[in-house]
């Protein structure tokens, strides 16, 4: 280890094993955070479900002036179960596009939700004597599919809608599909780099130990110093998003993905130092052995 002839290789060599080993773990959070059930159990705890009542109400409340229809129309038919089930068709949506599917923009039926409208139509056009012809059953498909529209929008707390009207969704569709592949092609660099560090160091092989556990340091503490400034300081708090279940959607992914993150680069900052202190430990009974 202290000829330069080992010195250099081995020191290159953990140079690759330290972005290596921030690429392996960058991946494993990506794939821990891959799965809609992950997306699903965000939102729930965050209780998007009240959020998205009182938007909704809200929403409607404001339209009353332009559309003379009460809110409570609309609103008497969105029950949290419901509201629940549009926000995981949503979400379903969402990762049906990301695993190469059509991006699904249709809702879950509200038989409740439309004969409230249809009643308010009739109602109102019996009671002025309007007569129900084709351009009334226009103005009735329009109010329901509004209210639908209006529904969907809310309840896509993630903005898959948007983000595939973007071309977004079919961009992250490509590290979607492959995040087993990307996975598998970190670690295996990971261990050709290993397997190199043995046979430059076979002659002292322990001390592979010490180039290992200093690159572990070395990438944890790169990984650990940003990720955790972000998330001591509350970053993505500063984001301006204006609807709530969407701001606590977003803000609940980025913070649980970074302390995802974090938890990785703290298993290889301490991975490394049992590495060091296994080096010295070695060393020394080496050192005292040869006396």
């Amino acid at each position: 280890m202290k000829t330069l002839k080992t010195y250099i290789p081995c020191v290159i060599l953990s140079i690759l094993l330290v972005f290596s080993l921030l690429g392996t773990s960058a991946a494993v959070t990506i794939k821990i955070i891959s799965g809609k059930n992950f997306f699903i159990g965000i939102a729930e705890k965050n209780n998007v479900v009240s959020s998205i009542q009182t938007q909704l109400e809200k929403h409607f409340k404001d339209e009353y002036n332009e559309t003379g229809i009460p809110a409570e129309i609309f609103t008497d038919s969105f029950t949290d179960e419901y509201i629940d089930s549009v926000v995981k068709m949503n979400i379903d949506s969402g990762f049906e596009a990301l695993s190469g599917k059509a991006y699904s923009n249709t809702t879950i039926p509200n038989n409740r939700l439309e004969e409230s409208i249809e009643t308010f139509f009739s109602d109102y056009a019996d009671s002025i004597g309007y007569e129900k012809d084709d351009n009334y059953y226009e103005k009735l498909q329009n109010t329901i599919d509004s209210a639908y529209d209006t529904l969907n929008d809310y309840c896509d707390v993630y903005k898959f809608g948007t983000m595939n009207n973007a071309g977004i969704l079919s961009k992250l569709e490509k590290v979607y599909m492959n995040i087993n592949l990307i996975l598998a092609v970190t670690i295996i660099s990971v261990l050709v780099l290993v397997v190199l560090m043995a046979i430059v160091c076979r002659k002292y092989l322990m001390s592979i130990l010490y180039w290992i556990g200093s690159s572990s340091i070395v990438a944890g503490i790169i990984g650990l110093i940003p990720s955790a400034y972000l998330y001591a300081l509350r970053f993505f708090d500063s984001f301006t998003i204006k609807q709530p279940q969407i701001f606590a959607s977003f803000t609940g992914i980025m913070y649980k993905t970074t302390s995802i993150f974090i938890i990785a680069q703290v298993a290889k900052l301490l991975f490394g130092l049992l590495l060091i202190i296994a080096f010295i430990i070695f060393s020394k009974r080496k050192k005292s052995n040869s006396n």
